[in-house]
């Protein structure tokens, strides 16, 4: 019987992903230093590259692991909290 349950609470856990680029609105060229974070998790977080390239990484205990909500922020520019779907590819654009 405890075999069943740590297998079935073990199964809960899924690995969320996304990837992208930060962009400058206006020049569409890449932000480098934003930092993106997921909401609600300050600690999964990542620092853009100089090509404006991120990605995060998290395991999660929710039976839920199809989006995530993120934060991108940079001093200078707006922040802007977006929805990605799990294991996505996005490119956002941040305005100042």
């Amino acid at each position: 019987l405890c075999i069943w349950i740590l297998i079935g609470l073990s199964s809960c856990d899924c690995l969320q992903s996304v990837s992208g680029v930060v962009k400058d609105e206006l020049s569409d060229q890449p932000i480098g230093g934003a930092i993106v974070f997921k909401v609600n998790d300050g600690s999964v977080r990542d620092t853009t590259d100089a090509n404006g390239v991120f990605e995060i990484a998290a395991v999660t205990g929710k039976h839920d692991c199809d989006y995530l909500q993120l934060t991108i922020q940079k001093a200078g520019f707006l922040a802007k909290t977006i929805t990605v779907a799990n294991e996505d590819e996005v490119v956002v654009h941040l305005s100042n």
